[in-house]
């Protein structure tokens, strides 16, 4: 076999006749082999956003267009990078990049709700004749801190402390720090106060009269609660989640 070609090449032949001492040549004419490379070459990388919310496009380099060609793209995906592999639909899975929206925007795709991957296909077709090349995976990792509703509602007497108000961690995907605000307020439609100190920044919210760390001091009028759960001192608080990765 002859050898691999890795660029554009040109081909003739010469025929030669000896005839009695005398040479005569005749040249073909000229056929050119066109190397088409798709270059689909690397995307762009791996993302990490909280859950309702869209990443940013996943972007890529066009492959070089010899002359005369069609070039065409497929995004594909997956649930990891190592597939199985399905194509991305609609007029946002045959662009040159990825892009993504929460309103249907032309040409893009919905933003993704759970960890999702994503490869592109590049195709150039040139005088019958298309080529593929497959580009990198890259990931894109949906942070959700699954807040949750915290423990009910109590009803205490005035002087005395209630019960810790507690809630489920937030599922942690690996590699991502957890932390909480409380907050508070007359009532669960008042203005919201993060509650500061130690006790303001646990999981749960726990109550002392002796000032205990990582506590707050047990409430003696009315405050919220969160989630609407008020209860008879209308004590009410609640609490944000931030996950970071």
């Amino acid at each position: 076999c002859p050898p691999t070609l890795n660029a554009t090449s040109y081909y003739r032949r010469v025929v030669s006749a000896n005839c009695n001492g005398t040479k005569c040549y005749d040249t073909s004419n000229c056929v050119t082999i066109t190397i088409v490379d798709p270059e689909a070459g690397n995307i762009s990388s791996n993302q990490t956003i909280c859950k309702s919310s869209c990443p940013a496009s996943v972007t890529g380099n066009a492959p070089t267009n010899p002359g005369g060609c069609t070039i065409t793209y497929q995004w594909q995906s997956a649930s990891t990078c190592s597939g199985p592999w399905s194509n991305v639909g609609g007029g946002g899975g045959s662009q040159q990049n990825l892009s993504f929206s929460s309103t249907g925007a032309p040409n893009t795709i919905a933003c993704p709700q759970s960890n999702v991957s994503y490869r592109r296909i590049a195709s150039v077709a040139c005088s019958g004749t298309t080529c593929y090349d497959t580009s990198n995976c890259v990931t894109i990792t949906v942070i959700d801190p699954e807040a949750g509703n915290i423990s009910s509602s109590q009803t205490v007497c005035k002087g005395s402390c209630p019960a810790s108000v507690i809630g489920n961690a937030p599922t942690n995907p690996g590699g991502c720090t957890i932390s909480y605000q409380w907050q508070s307020a007359s009532t669960c439609s008042d203005p919201w106060s993060d509650i500061g100190g130690g006790g303001g920044s646990q999981q749960n919210l726990s109550f002392s009269s002796i000032g205990a760390p990582n506590t707050i001091s047990c409430p003696q009028s009315s405050t919220s609660r969160s989630e609407e759960h008020t209860s008879e001192l209308q004590s009410q608080f609640r609490i944000s989640y931030a996950v970071f990765c």
